[in-house]
């Protein structure tokens, strides 16, 4: 049988995000409709911290500060949320949700975070399969049949 990757739905993910609330965004639920959060699928991956931060400045300066009052990567959040956003210029593939856990990610001395994906319209994904078979992406697969129905309901 022929294994299938995790596949979430956006209304999940922004259910997580506002259950948690573990940022300073001031409008949290504005900034995540603000992004389209809940209207895209997702699939959940782990991720190289490094290529997440290549293409954006402003994650790759906040990261390179002083983290000392970031707290480690903490067991059972959620994972962030990758995106193609726009920050007052062109468009591109960046962390839309998340930046603190990346930062505590980083301090931790994680290589790879767990990220939830769009499943189209981002770089994060080209060429998918290729980059799972070399290992440089890391993919959660349906385990159980919840995650199977969840799947067929967000095709």
């Amino acid at each position: 049988m022929k294994k299938k990757l995790k596949i979430v739905s956006g209304d999940k993910v922004v259910d997580e995000i506002l259950a948690i609330k573990d940022d300073d965004i001031d409008d949290l639920e504005g900034y995540l409709e603000q992004h389209q959060v809940a209207n895209q699928k997702y699939y959940v991956l782990s991720i190289s911290i490094a290529e997440i931060r290549k293409d954006d400045e402003d994650l790759d300066s906040f990261l390179k500060a002083d983290l000392s009052s970031v707290p480690l990567l903490k067991e059972g959040l959620p994972p962030i949320v990758l995106g193609h956003i726009e920050r007052g210029g062109p468009m591109f593939d960046a962390a839309v949700y998340g930046w603190e856990r990346i930062a505590g990610a980083v301090k931790s001395g994680h290589t790879h975070i767990l990220s939830y994906v769009p499943i189209t319209g981002t770089a994060f994904t080209l060429d998918l399969k290729k980059r799972i078979k070399k290992g440089e992406i890391v993919p959660q697969y349906n385990t159980d049949k919840k995650d199977k129905k969840a799947n067929k309901k967000t095709r």
